[in-house]
């Protein structure tokens, strides 16, 4: 509510303006059916449940990729999927308004969880797959899954670093 407060005297709305609307915004929530509320809570876990489920087919998709490309290709595309893919968590963490601090924490704690899980489970199902049909792979599935890694968190990073500039 702070970010918005000043965002609204930067555009010209008096104290007055923005106490009426603060007022209105925490009454519309009091009066919210509990039905409502749940929805509300419902679809971003919905969301966050399909960020776990795509961050899976991504991580075993990453699985040929590295089996294809090696170099600065294989890089370049994992860390586009990366991005691409942190940039689809952060817009459902940032755009639902309703969601309080608390959620915030929740959802970047469950970035960074998600990106370590991801990490762990690319690495074992890449070595693994590589044990057992004996191929030669130049690059190790741990650094690609770091890379990953670090690229699914930049999105998230640095809508956090842009907010506390503001």
């Amino acid at each position: 509510m702070k970010h918005l407060h000043h965002k609204l005297l930067k555009k010209g709305w008096s104290l007055e303006e923005i106490k009426r609307l603060s007022e209105a915004t925490k009454k519309a929530h009091k009066i919210k059916s509990p039905f409502i509320k749940f929805l509300d809570k419902s679809v971003y876990w919905f969301f966050l449940m399909i960020a776990i489920l795509g961050n899976l087919v991504i991580s075993v998709i990453l699985i040929p990729i590295m089996l294809l490309f090696s170099g600065i290709p294989l890089y370049s595309i994992v860390a586009v999927l990366g991005i691409a893919f942190g940039l689809f968590l952060d817009l459902i963490i940032h755009d639902m308004e309703h969601l309080t601090p608390k959620h915030h924490i929740l959802a970047g704690l469950f970035i960074v969880s998600l990106a370590a899980i991801t990490l762990l489970y690319m690495t074992m199902f890449a070595l693994n797959l590589i044990k057992v049909t004996g191929l030669k792979v130049q690059q190790h599935p741990l650094i690609i899954g770091i890379v990953y890694t670090v690229a699914l968190l930049i999105p998230y990073l640095s809508t956090k670093i842009i907010g506390l500039k503001r």
